[in-house]
């Protein structure tokens, strides 16, 4: 009776192109987990990972990656490591630019008189304040109609020619890569909440000198008010500036690390 023929040669380049995913999957789902518009926690923890998934075996032809002949579990340690860290390094970046915008909010409403009031933010599943939920949700909606996304999956594809697989670039790079990061974070949100800024030390300083006029006035009665309706109209007012400035400072931290996409 002839022998049957083995399947082993069919099975081991399937079982190569499933170990390429999961190593493209290691960068790319972590990535995923922690980048605006993919990682938002009012998403389920399936549909997340299910998206992972999808996402990194499309890109298998493109990353370029190329499995070991042999999984050997000790030496793949180390370049696992490396891509979940690139991941972590990539999600983070983008993910300090919506910390930007709820510094800014507290900025604008501790000077609108609004620090007092918060409501549930979903983009971080906690109580803040309303001007940062406003600035977030406001930001993430026009990031889906700009199609920002087709931006980040572009820029984690190119991110193979820059970070290549299983090399982690240079300690001193990450942390002023970083550094970076967070000036950037702390300028936009200085930028964002200056408009109302302005207006509530111009505010503050007519008041002071309407006090020293008609010492009687009751100011605290007069500046409630007063704060709150103006920081509101401002706010209202830079809003759409506010948004285009944080796709425009995404686009350059997203194009200057990873070139032009």
């Amino acid at each position: 009776m002839p022998a049957l023929p083995s399947a082993l040669p069919l099975a081991v380049p399937i079982v190569q192109e499933l170990l390429a995913c999961f190593l493209v999957f290691a960068r790319i789902g972590t990535a995923m987990m922690i980048l605006p518009m993919f990682g938002e926690p009012w998403l389920t923890m399936r549909g997340r990972l299910v998206l992972a998934l999808v996402t990194a075996f499309v890109l298998v032809p493109a990353s370029g990656v190329v499995a070991p002949p042999a999984a050997d579990p000790a030496g793949m340690f180390l370049p696992l490591a490396a891509e979940f860290a690139t991941g972590a390094f990539l999600g983070l970046l983008v993910r300090s630019l919506f910390a930007a915008l709820h510094i800014a909010g507290g900025l604008i409403a501790m000077h609108a008189g609004l620090q007092v009031a918060s409501m549930f933010d979903p983009n971080e599943a906690a109580q803040s304040t309303i001007p940062a939920t406003l600035l977030s949700t406001a930001v993430l909606t026009l990031m889906f109609a700009s199609d920002a996304h087709h931006l980040l999956l572009t820029g984690l594809a190119r991110s193979y020619a820059v970070f290549p697989f299983g090399s982690l670039a240079a300690p001193a790079e990450l942390a002023e890569a970083l550094t970076r990061a967070g000036s950037r974070a702390f300028d936009l949100a200085f930028r964002v909440a200056g408009p109302v800024m302005a207006v509530a030390l111009l505010l503050n300083a007519v008041l002071g000198v309407m006090n020293r006029m008609m010492p009687t006035l009751q100011v605290l009665f007069v500046a409630a008010p007063l704060q709150i309706a103006a920081g509101l109209l401002v706010l209202a007012m830079a809003l759409g500036s506010a948004g285009t400035l944080v796709l425009r400072v995404l686009a350059s931290a997203w194009t200057d690390l990873l070139g032009s996409i």
